[in-house]
């Protein structure tokens, strides 16, 4: 059976980088307590208490660039790139340090506006003709506008000045993996994870790459390190469901899948997969039941998989009719598909409709 992993394209990362509040004993009276408010919106969980502790701040003290930078950094981790750019200018206008500039940058760049993040990053560089994060951003734009030469050798250039930055690695993966050259790709994302051991990204973009080389072992190892760090993301379960199937470790691929499920109900592809797991592990009732309310709210909107599914436990469960039905929802959607053909004349031989097997074999023949 063909499983689905992931339909998430690959992305650049742009980080934005911590910076250190000032708590030296001149940071006195309004300016010290704020600090102290900073300091606990950057301990709390939730993002509406991080925000109302960053306006505090900025009530006690609105002198202080670190406040506006880091209050910025929050902004842009929310994607609001706009508030956190006002926020970085706030801070530049105190004081102009090459931290705030590339933050500006950054946000343009986050925002897909190319001109406006190469005049910062080239205005940082006029500082600092090699800092290797302008280099970078600089990269990235380079390969938006269609130049790949230029952002390689740009990010060439940045690794060569910062070869511990683990982003600059993961970057020239990305853009290896775009230019089709998976080994290279790979080769960098394992790079970048053998700087930082939980770089998410690197982990995610190296097991799926070797996925598409079969390289399914190694993909697991990648996919178990991903969810040691962030057990959060459904695409990383769903990922590691594929890869446990593909070694034959139902079980395994089965509690994966209902985990991606667990996090993101909504999340149809490992619910597909997963009733075809289910299938494989002669769990009929289960599958029926998986799909439960998928059948009543959303029937015609189900995937070619989950039709599979659904059929293969129908027939398994005696239900020839329903099985048919789910067949047909599914070759439908996609008559080339050979599970599917495969599943009609599995189901008509079972049930002895000798005519309609054989003109699903001829289709079968037709299709090779």
């Amino acid at each position: 059976m063909s499983f689905v992993i992931n339909r998430f394209s690959v992305c650049f990362l742009v980080f934005f980088t911590t910076l250190a509040l000032n708590t030296n004993a001149e940071v006195a009276g309004p300016c010290r307590r704020a600090v102290t408010l900073v300091q606990r919106a950057q301990e709390a969980n939730r993002p509406a208490d991080k925000e109302e502790l960053f306006e505090q701040a900025l009530e006690l003290c609105t002198e202080m660039p670190e406040i506006h930078y880091n209050y910025g950094l929050f902004l842009s981790d929310e994607g609001e790139y706009r508030k956190a750019r006002e926020e970085f200018l706030a801070a530049k206008e105190k004081e102009d340090r090459l931290e705030y500039r590339l933050a500006i940058a950054r946000t343009f760049l986050a925002e897909k506006q190319l001109s406006e993040a190469t005049d910062w990053y080239n205005g940082v560089l006029e500082q600092d003709r090699l800092h290797p994060a302008a280099l970078q951003g600089l990269a990235i734009i380079a390969e938006r506008s269609g130049d790949t030469e230029k952002a390689t050798s740009l990010l060439d250039k940045a690794i060569s000045l910062d070869p511990n930055d683990p982003v600059a690695h993961y970057n020239l993966g990305v853009i290896y993996e775009k230019r089709g050259l998976i080994e290279e790709a790979i080769l960098q994302y394992e790079k970048a994870n053998s700087i930082d051991p939980k770089h998410i990204a690197s982990l995610f973009r190296s097991g799926l790459l070797l996925v598409k080389q079969g390289a399914i072992s190694r993909a697991v190892v990648a996919f178990e390190k991903a969810a040691d760090v962030d057990a959060t993301d459904p695409r990383i379960f769903r990922a590691l469901g594929v890869t446990y199937e593909r070694l034959g470790r139902l079980q395994k691929a089965e509690l994966a899948f209902r985990k991606a499920l667990a996090l993101d109900v909504s999340d149809d592809i490992s619910r597909a997969n997963l009733g075809l797991v289910l299938v494989r592990m002669k769990k009929p009732s289960q599958v029926i039941e998986l799909f439960e309310l998928q059948l009543v709210e959303k029937k015609e909107q189900l995937s070619v998989e989950s039709c599979l599914a659904l059929a293969l436990a129908s027939k398994d469960l005696g239900e020839y009719s329903e099985a048919e039905e789910f067949l047909r929802m599914g070759f439908k959607k996609d008559p080339k598909d050979k599970r599917l053909i495969d599943g009609f004349i599995g189901l008509y031989r079972e049930s002895g409709e000798g005519e309609k097997e054989e003109k699903f074999e001829k289709l079968r023949e037709e299709l090779k």
